[in-house]
């Protein structure tokens, strides 16, 4: 029985909804939710961003944190013993610049205290022990162009989304997460945390060694959109495993008019950001890696780009190398 929905934290740009829909084609698997925190963050009453000012979110009682929480944990505990699944990132619950937010005011209940010593979440710990999180990465010399794409013409257009923000590339957001979950028991052992940060501490600065530090047998369950490219069925087998789901065949092929209708309901609500994985009709290998010089990459930006667009990436890339290698070391061995 799953009495914990599964939660994938990720950054945008990760390979993610391609992720979604494996899952969502997963027969066992019966309800979804598509960064469901989102609405809270940019709609709804406690909406902690500057984007859509023109959206009225005064009345908008059904996007805040703790409604959207209720709507998941009942529908949890109404669909057991099939699973919940759902996707977000983590800079939706940490808001950007705000380490020590307080708590969302629709969540906290009567009398309880809105700080939590060192949690930089908008959920109290009572609330983040409710869910089985896993999580999903990738290099962000990937994932920073790719969404500064989305706030440039012709593709701001539709997302809406007409500068980059570097706080949404969301990788210190989803290390503080993984942190905090990892200080209060919510995943992999002590041990385990104990020998990684020894490793990472000494070998911080070489990607090389990140997934051979990682323990056989851990609870942590972390992957990078690198195995997943590489190898969708291994990769996908292995998180299976590790969330107490039986693998099927059909996470790697979902082409049928029912499921690619069921994938533009739940993905139209951000408009520009999923039309490649509402187009596609399954996971095949790849091989995506970053063997092209920085000054390749430079280049390749200012082409697409411009001058100034290339330069907010590198800077961009660069600030957020070190946390991708830092969580990479908890990577999966596929």
């Amino acid at each position: 029985m799953f009495e914990q929905p599964i939660f994938l934290m990720t950054h945008p740009r990760s390979c993610s909804t391609a992720f979604e829909r494996a899952m969502m084609a997963h027969p066992e698997v019966s309800t979804y939710f598509h960064e469901p925190f989102g609405d809270a963050f940019y709609l709804g009453p406690e909406r902690l961003c500057e984007r859509y000012p023109e959206h009225d979110n005064s009345t908008n009682e059904d996007m805040t944190y703790g409604a959207i929480l209720h709507d998941i944990v009942s529908k949890a505990s109404k669909h057991q013993p099939n699973p919940v699944f759902a996707k977000d990132f983590a800079y939706h619950l940490i808001p950007p610049q705000r380490p020590l937010e307080p708590m969302a005011r629709s969540v906290a209940e009567p009398n309880e205290p809105v700080h939590e010593p060192s949690n930089p979440c908008l959920l109290p710990t009572r609330v983040l022990r409710k869910f089985r999180f896993t999580f999903l990465i990738r290099h962000p010399c990937f994932s920073v162009p790719s969404l500064y794409r989305c706030t440039v013409e012709p593709l701001s257009h539709m997302t809406g989304w007409h500068y980059f923000l570097p706080s949404e590339a969301g990788y210190a957001q989803l290390r503080q997460l993984f942190d905090y979950l990892r200080q209060q028991g919510l995943l992999g052992s002590d041990e385990e945390q104990s020998k990684i940060d020894d490793s990472f501490t000494a070998n911080h600065a070489s990607s090389a060694t990140a997934s051979d530090t990682r323990k056989d047998g851990s609870d942590i369950c972390l992957i990078d959109a690198e195995d997943l490219l590489r190898d969708p069925a291994a990769t996908l087998q292995a998180y299976c495993a590790h969330v107490g789901l039986n693998f099927d065949p059909r996470m790697l092929a979902w082409d049928s008019p029912e499921q690619d209708i069921l994938a533009r309901q739940t993905f139209d609500k951000w408009k520009g950001f999923h039309e490649d994985a509402i187009q596609s009709k399954g996971l095949a290998p790849c091989n995506q890696t970053s063997a092209k010089s920085a000054d390749e990459q430079d280049r390749e930006w200012r082409d697409r780009f411009g001058i100034d667009g290339a330069k907010v990436i590198r800077e961009t890339v660069d600030a957020n190398v070190e946390h991708y290698l830092y969580l990479r070391q908890f990577a999966l061995r596929i």
